[in-house]
């Protein structure tokens, strides 16, 4: 039993030491790298630093994402024991990001299948991007399925 408690007080002292030489390094690490706030100018500024007196009237690189979402969906009433096939289309020039394909009321729809959901492109001009879904109705009854894209419009 005494050796295993040599072993333990070993490996507990070699991890205190490691540490205390990672600490010992990133310490030093950041008093040589690190700014003289007392000097004036620091030692680190750079000496052909740009006036700063000039406002910047740089354009934006693009416009804010939030401005640029947009979400496009179809729904469709399906008949009972009947199959879906169908999909949505971002507007032009925009990309899809993801979609889904759900039951718009979940209620009446509790033997619905997804066989397929993907992001596809158009087989038409002008070959847009979009969502598509396959799914089928194993209902009594009619299910409207909606199908959704999240597209992401290309900037201006």
């Amino acid at each position: 039993m005494d050796y295993f408690r040599g072993d333990l007080t070993l490996n507990i002292a070699q991890s205190a030491g490691f540490l205390l030489a990672g600490a010992l390094t990133g310490f030093l690490s950041v008093l040589s790298c690190g700014d003289n706030w007392s000097a004036t100018p620091p030692h680190d500024a750079p000496t052909n630093a740009p006036d700063v007196s000039t406002a910047c009237e740089c354009l934006a690189v693009e416009p804010p994402l939030a401005d640029r979402f947009v979400v496009v969906s179809n729904t469709r009433l399906v008949g009972p024991k009947a199959d879906y096939v169908g999909g949505v289309n971002c507007p032009d020039y925009a990309h899809v990001l993801t979609g889904s394909c759900s039951t718009v009321d979940d209620i009446n729809a509790l033997d619905v299948t997804l066989r397929e959901a993907r992001a596809g492109r158009g087989s038409s001009p002008p070959h847009l991007e979009g969502w598509e879904c396959s799914m089928q109705n194993n209902e009594l009854t009619q299910v409207t399925f909606r199908t959704s894209a999240l597209c992401l419009k290309a900037t201006p």
